[in-house]
């Protein structure tokens, strides 16, 4: 028996548009992990740092936000899991949690200006822990993309370009 389709509501014209900026995320994201262990030509680096060094940045920015949407801790203003959850789209998330000492490293290295960032103590997102656990938040949010479609969010316009373009690298990046 075919699933019945659910009726387009404010909240799924909202859904859709969240929708759109985790597929943009999740894109960004697996470019980053691929671009972390590309070899690049000498002309790209400066005395310091190459594009190796800022596609960890930015893969750990990503890491953050696709976290934060998948489990949390919430701020009011953020896209949440739950709310697809609340609207039918998904159950709750599947795949591999980042372990705590990642995500509290990811939290003091990327995306705040900490004090503690500067005590040797705490722990710095390491290239090979970035790949790995990026890999896992984006396991996990192609598991959220697939039980949304499924059960009838679009993948339109923008988004679905996001997802095209996401499943090119991540047919790369996830092997």
């Amino acid at each position: 028996m075919a699933k019945a389709k659910k009726p387009v509501t404010v909240t799924t014209v909202r859904l859709e548009e969240q929708f759109k900026h985790v597929t943009y995320d999740m894109l960004m994201l697996a470019m980053s992990l691929r671009y972390i262990n590309e070899s690049w030509p000498k002309r790209f680096e400066n005395s310091m740092y190459g594009p190796n060094e800022v596609a960890k940045g930015a893969a750990l920015i990503k890491i953050r936000s696709l976290d934060g949407f998948l489990y949390g801790p919430y701020q009011a203003d953020d896209i949440r899991f739950g709310d697809f959850v609340s609207a039918g789209y998904c159950s709750g998330p599947r795949g591999t949690k980042p372990p705590s000492w990642f995500r509290e490293s990811v939290n003091k290295y990327a995306a705040h200006l900490t004090k503690e960032r500067t005590i040797r103590g705490v722990t710095r997102p390491k290239a090979d822990h970035i790949v790995k656990y990026g890999k896992e938040i984006l396991k996990s949010c192609e598991f959220f993309v697939e039980d949304c479609t499924v059960n009838g969010l679009k993948l339109e316009r923008r988004a679905g370009r996001y997802h095209a373009a996401f499943l090119q690298e991540w047919g790369v990046v996830k092997n």
